[in-house]
């Protein structure tokens, strides 16, 4: 599995605001070309990937942005599935064809899915099972259940 995309948010819990966002394109290195099922599930096409930066230009630009946006404020990934951060990530790193420093920043993140799980009121609502990642932290954050 590699990443072809990823879009973080800078998420404010103090004010509950996304104060930025960024998208990011890989180009593949194992399958360089897309399926079918893929394309259509994430509206991504060839010729996007195919024009994209590999993964350590993107890394590259992830740091740099991370640090011109946050620089030494308190902050954490939160993800919505720890493979992410466990397998997916650094598997990437390994493929990426350049010896890359993982920082201490990405071995630390909340999985939010855990989280809103052992939450009871998450099991009482069906409207907060359709809450996208940006909407849980917000939501545990206004229930003092997100201490990040």
């Amino acid at each position: 599995m590699e990443i072809v995309e990823f879009s973080p948010v800078i998420l404010n819990l103090r004010t509950n605001k996304i104060e930025d966002s960024k998208g990011f394109l890989v180009k593949p290195i194992r399958s360089s070309k897309l399926d079918k099922n893929f394309k259509d599930k994430t509206g991504i096409q060839q010729q996007d990937v195919d024009k994209a930066d590999s993964w350590a230009e993107n890394y590259d630009k992830l740091n740099k942005w991370l640090t011109e946006k946050l620089g030494k404020n308190s902050w954490i990934f939160v993800t919505d599935a720890s493979i992410d951060f466990k397998v997916i990530f650094p598997e990437q790193m390994n493929i990426s064809g350049r010896d890359l420093e993982i920082h201490d920043y990405y071995k630390h993140y909340v999985n939010i899915q855990d989280i809103f799980i052992k939450d009871q009121y998450f099991r009482k609502t069906d409207e907060l099972k359709k809450l996208n990642i940006n909407e849980m932290a917000i939501y545990l954050n206004n229930q003092n259940k997100l201490n990040i």
